[in-house]
């Protein structure tokens, strides 16, 4: 019985890692859903693993991965460059003053 369920999991794990080279060829779209429903399980995954082994609702690492896509999509945006050098030329007075506070 472990054998076939040990065997089964090594299948799906073989079939999961070759999803998006057989997505590839029908297009970029498909490897993105399929990305993001990957995504999704994993953060499944993990409130799984927090609730239902733990015992506890704690979603401080849900901020903690929203902080982390937030600051990668900040650095991996081509205006990146041009947001730094603007923040360089104010002063943090002239910043705040700009934000309306």
């Amino acid at each position: 019985m472990t054998n076939k369920k040990t065997i089964n999991w090594v299948l799906g794990g073989i079939a999961l890692l070759v999803l998006p080279l057989i997505l590839q060829y029908f297009g970029n779209a498909w490897v993105r859903i399929a990305d993001l429903a990957l995504l999704y399980v994993l953060l499944a995954l993990g409130l799984n693993i927090v609730v239902g082994y733990a015992g506890l609702l704690d979603l401080g690492y849900v901020a903690f991965y929203a902080v982390g896509a937030y600051i990668f999509a900040l650095l991996a945006s081509p205006t990146w460059q041009t947001t730094l050098r603007s923040s360089q030329r104010c002063s943090p007075k002239d910043c705040i003053s700009r934000c309306g506070w």
